[in-house]
């Protein structure tokens, strides 16, 4: 990010751009960066189903039709080398997380696909999953 805003600054004042756009560019990518590192991953349930979300860049909502399980499980951290975070897809597998994550919550769906969302600490994760579970089985007994 700080070698756009240097690349931006010194394009604007050796002349070869116009200023006014290079300055709403930049703010507009600060905001955006803002919102991104301050925001982290939330996960959120209504009666029917749960909102996984890493703003302002990636949204989901599952129902709880199509969660087989939720499990919490440690994984290994994305390493922050070049400042990735973010998701890494590969073979129906989702991984989303905003940092350092040592643990995950892991949506197994009816499809055979799983989806892990990087939560802070096991503790954290198992927490978040009870409660979700309570939401998922007054979901089913709503329902049935």
């Amino acid at each position: 990010m700080a070698m756009s805003l240097i690349f931006l600054v010194t394009v604007t004042f050796s002349g070869l751009v116009n200023p006014l756009p290079s300055v709403i560019l930049t703010i507009i990518c600060l905001v955006f960066v803002i919102i991104y590192w301050r925001s982290g991953t939330i996960v959120s349930a209504n009666s029917n189903s749960v909102q996984l979300q890493l703003p302002p860049l990636w949204r989901k909502t599952i129902q709880f039709e199509e969660i087989r399980s939720i499990a919490v499980e440690p994984i290994k951290p994305l390493e922050r080398e070049w400042g990735n975070r973010g998701s890494l897809k590969r073979g129906g597998e989702i991984f989303i997380d905003a940092g350092q994550s040592t643990s995950c919550l892991a949506f197994y769906l009816i499809n055979r696909k799983v989806i892990r969302i990087g939560v802070s600490s096991l503790k954290r994760g198992q927490e978040i999953a009870n409660v979700l579970e309570s939401h998922r089985e007054k979901s089913s007994t709503v329902v049935n």
